[in-house]
């Protein structure tokens, strides 16, 4: 009864009767479904082989909001474990129920957001992620819509536009309906560009040292004035003393992937840095 004609259907087990995930994907992509034999069950996983090289990972998961911390916590468990199944493209979506983020700035937007919350975030840092979703997903009469369902890929361009359209049913999250992109093309015009290496920094220095930065900022102006003055004075010092070239664009249809050890060092020495700070 859940059927769709063209299209497999990937059910999570139901195992309390009132959550799950579901992915509908179109027979032609030949999909395979993921088993990690994970103790979180409300996740599904599917890789589809997009060429000789590439496989797009694709995950729903649902977050039980108000179960024990170890739920929660396998819950993240899950999520990393998805992550390290070997892909080049990536798309995860789903009911994360994390309130507490404000996706704008990758911060809290309270005082003190939960450890779960944190981690999360850490998560999506330390595989360079990117969340799409930057308007509420849910709302009710008499309480704060928030963002809870989420958009995550590997590239920034594979997601132009979410389009939020009405709940199904009688849910009260929205349906949020957009285009995933596989591969983009840069456009091919010519960039100019500083050539930063090549910069006369000494005498640059020299033109800096003289300037009167207390008549420049004057404490009769606003912050915004003062800036466009600060930021007028160095656009024209770059200007004199670094020079420009004109580049040609990478007409590669994307980045190549990293090296699984190169990510995991770069992953280390994040977590160092955040532990320095």
């Amino acid at each position: 009864e859940l059927s769709i004609d063209g299209y497999d259907l990937f059910l999570t087990p139901q195992t309390n009767g009132c959550c799950g995930c579901a992915l509908y994907i179109k027979k032609a992509l030949k999909a395979n479904m993921i088993d990690f034999n994970h103790d979180y069950q409300d996740g599904i996983w599917c890789y589809i082989k997009i060429d000789e090289n590439d496989v797009l990972l694709v995950g729903c998961v649902y977050r039980q909001q108000n179960a024990a911390e170890n739920i929660q916590y396998k819950f993240l468990d899950l999520v990393k474990m998805g992550l390290n199944f070997n892909h080049t493209h990536l798309l995860l979506t789903g009911d994360f129920n994390m309130p507490n983020i404000d996706w704008m700035n990758w911060s809290p937007k309270i005082r003190a957001w939960s450890k779960l919350e944190e981690s999360f975030i850490d998560i999506l840092m330390d595989n360079y992620l990117y969340q799409h979703v930057i308007q509420p997903t849910r709302s009710r009469l008499h309480q704060n819509a928030n963002i809870l369902d989420l958009v995550i890929t590997n590239e920034d361009n594979m997601i132009d536009e979410i389009e939020h359209l009405s709940p199904l049913g009688s849910s009260d999250h929205c349906i949020l309906k957009f285009e995933y992109k596989c591969y983009f093309e840069k456009p091919c015009t010519n960039a100019t560009k500083f050539a930063y290496n090549r910069g006369n920094y000494i005498e640059m220095k020299k033109s800096l040292s003289k300037i009167d930065w207390e008549d420049i900022f004057d404490a009769h102006q606003d912050i915004d004035s003062n800036w466009q003055n600060f930021k007028q004075i160095i656009s024209t010092l770059m200007d004199k003393h670094i020079p420009k070239i004109t580049s040609m664009p990478n007409k590669k249809k994307k980045p190549a992937a990293f090296d699984p050890n190169i990510m995991a060092k770069i992953r280390k020495k994040h977590r160092a840095y955040q532990r320095y700070l």
